[in-house]
């Protein structure tokens, strides 16, 4: 988890976690972000790339986000920092009283292809 403030006010955190338990899938993890609304627009990009580099630095080949479909500016600053759209869940969570679906976003890292490969050659057929 990183986060980024001014004195005592958080103006955002990052935070990312497994996406499963399974050795296959240890370099995958889904991220969550927030930036606080007197905040948004100012420094996004720097904030999302700190958290990239961060994760290549440890490993990670794949990072995946959900992001709610109306939520057109944070789309675009993932697909920015190469994040690509998979999918689409729909109803998946409850916020400010409604239902929400969520684009599901991954983005592979260039950086660590190369344990993508051994990873999947050392793990195929082996189950937990």
């Amino acid at each position: 988890m990183s986060a980024a403030g001014t004195g005592s006010t958080l103006l955002g955190w990052n935070a990312v976690s497994p996406t499963a338990t399974r050795p296959v899938c240890l370099g995958a993890v889904e991220h969550s972000v927030y930036v606080h609304p007197d905040a948004q627009g100012q420094g996004d990009a720097a904030f999302l790339n700190a958290l990239i580099i961060s994760a290549e630095a440890t490993g990670i080949w794949t990072i995946r986000s959900g992001i709610f479909p109306e939520n057109t500016a944070r789309l675009a600053l993932h697909h920015r920092a190469g994040f690509r759209t998979i999918g689409v869940r729909v109803r998946i969570g409850r916020h400010h009283g409604g239902w929400h679906g969520v684009i599901l976003l991954e983005r592979r890292s260039k950086t660590t292809q190369h344990l993508v490969a051994s990873t999947r050659d050392r793990s195929f057929g082996q189950r937990p």
